[in-house]
């Protein structure tokens, strides 16, 4: 072990508090382990025994700084085996392009759409590049075969992918059915596959989402707050996906979704969209919603766009927002905070999605043979000045 290092650490051990300890060590450790002044590839880092010994502190606190080097795959145990020893990905046999990362587009439209969306996308990105980074594991975006690929060129781009990358975190999917190069991948469960975003019933991982129950409580519990009842849920009418996966967000999912968490009431309408042109959907579909017994006095999009879109509606048949109805989007863009009036809207946890994607990948890197699992996070409620309190001389207009 490096004379050096110990004698700096001893020396620094001193000058602080004891609750210090294990983030001092797993820092000084951290460092020597990714210049690989520690131990060389083929030898053993020293035992906890040791580590503890030289340092003159109990076990149980280089115990934790092991337990954490080892849970971000930065050092691992052999079977059988008491001695800890760096995770070298190259020489230990891994694959030494790391985790191959499948965008449905080209990664400068990617980027472009991030920019658009307010960092929203490269967040993901970013949370995913980070714990990646932390483990010393390289992440690779690889392009996806056109839709047009032969049954060669799609059996090829799956082998290559084999046979370069621990396995694959899909971002997003192309919402394009059919799509048999996306079909053949997701058939294929010889390698760990981590979806972000959307939902699969697939055999080879997971998936990092956001809470569909957790979202519909969100959103329901602020406007019933504010003493609204009869609320509309604008959703465009979902594309055909890919088979396996879900959309979890359309009518039918989001009536499931209410139905569960026991939130569903006759005072909840559906305004649906085409999936591209949602503005004409959204002009043809307002004015019978208005005129009926039930008129809404709230509306949610499933998305930003959605939600600005029913604004400028109501806003041409001279209706308020806020004072008259309320709207709230989902998403957190750009354009939200810049709205007139600015959007109340849901946040996604977006870095945290990357993050979480990655770190579900190293479990099942350890644990393959582990049954494919889903995790769901919250959003948040970001509240600007396109809600209020139900207005009841609105209510007296339309008789509701």
């Amino acid at each position: 072990m490096d004379t050096m290092l110990v004698n700096h650490l001893q020396e620094t051990l001193r000058l602080i508090r004891r609750n210090q300890t294990v983030p001092l060590i797993y820092e000084k450790l951290l460092v020597e382990i990714r210049e690989k002044r520690l131990a060389s590839a083929e030898e053993a880092i020293p035992s906890v025994a040791e580590l503890a010994k030289s340092l003159r502190v109990a076990r149980q606190t280089i115990q934790k700084v092991y337990d954490r080097l080892a849970a971000e795959n930065l050092i691992y145990r052999r079977p059988n085996e008491r001695n800890w020893y760096i995770r070298n990905l190259r020489q230990s046999g891994s694959k030494s392009g790391g985790i191959a990362l499948l965008l449905p587009i080209a990664f400068s439209e990617y980027y472009c759409i991030s920019q658009e969306s307010g960092q929203r996308h490269f967040s993901i990105y970013s949370g995913m590049v980070d714990r990646a980074m932390a483990a010393h594991v390289p992440l690779t975006p690889i392009r996806m075969l056109p839709l047009d690929a032969t049954a060669d060129e799609i059996r090829e781009w799956i082998a290559h992918i084999r046979d370069n990358y621990l396995g694959v975190i899909h971002v997003g999917n192309r919402t394009r059915h059919p799509d048999p190069p996306l079909a053949a991948l997701c058939r294929t469960a010889d390698f760990p596959q981590i979806s972000v975003n959307w939902e699969n019933d697939l055999p080879w991982g997971g998936a990092v989402t956001i809470s569909p129950e957790s979202t519909i409580r969100t959103v329901l519990g602020h406007l019933y707050e504010l003493g609204h009842r009869n609320i509309c849920i604008a959703v465009r009418r979902a594309p055909e996906v890919q088979e396996g996966s879900y959309v979890f967000w359309d009518r039918a999912a989001i009536e499931k979704v209410l139905h569960q968490t026991g939130l569903f009431s006759r005072h909840i309408t559906f305004l649906e969209t085409d999936w591209h042109n949602f503005d004409e959907s959204i002009e043809e579909a307002i004015d019978p919603l208005l005129g009926s017994p039930a008129a809404p006095t709230a509306f949610w999009g499933r998305n930003d766009h959605l939600a600005m879109a029913v604004i400028h509606a109501l806003k041409r048949r001279k209706l308020r927002i806020p004072e008259d109805i309320s709207v709230l989007g989902f998403g957190d863009i750009r354009e939200a905070a810049l709205h007139e009036p600015p959007l109340s809207t849901l946040r996604n946890p977006t870095y945290e999605l990357g993050y979480t994607a990655v770190s579900q990948f190293f479990e099942h890197l350890k644990k393959p043979d582990a049954a494919p699992s889903a995790i769901r996070l919250q959003p948040s409620l970001c509240l600007r000045e396109s809600c209020s309190r139900r207005s009841h001389a609105f209510d007296q207009i339309h008789g509701t």
